[in-house]
């Protein structure tokens, strides 16, 4: 097995833990070498979730801003996320005080993927909302 698969099946591992979907090859990827298991030090635990402020949807208006919890790791590499601070976020024509973070890892979350992610890991009682 390479890096690069490695890298792969670490994102994998990030992704499932989230509870958010694998693509085919990330299926493929995962039938071949197996499915990552989560030890006893990667265990969620309450210090890893935060809850954080952000658009509801696409087209806010400028009022319409949802709760979440979320497990403070990056999606793509596993790596904690950056520190929340309160931003704007602009709809196109309307502005909503929300919660921004930027990765230390880089890697940017959007807020369309981020309320998937909420509907997805099982943190967060979403019946009757649509993200």
């Amino acid at each position: 097995m390479n890096n690069q698969t490695t890298e792969q099946l670490k994102r994998i591992k990030a992704k499932r833990s989230l509870g958010l979907p694998l693509t085919a090859h990330e299926k493929t990827l995962q039938t071949l070498y197996g499915q990552p298991e989560l030890t006893a030090t990667e265990v969620i635990t309450p210090a890893d979730i935060k809850e954080v402020c952000v658009p509801a949807c696409e087209t806010h208006e400028g009022y319409k801003s949802i709760k979440i919890k979320l497990r403070w790791v990056c999606p793509i590499c596993g790596k904690p996320r950056g520190t929340i601070k309160s931003v704007r976020s602009y709809d196109g024509s309307m502005c909503l005080q929300c919660d921004g973070w930027a990765n230390p890892c880089g890697h940017i979350d959007k807020y369309d993927n981020v309320r998937k992610e909420a509907k997805a890991n099982g943190l967060n009682p979403l019946e009757g909302v649509v993200l």
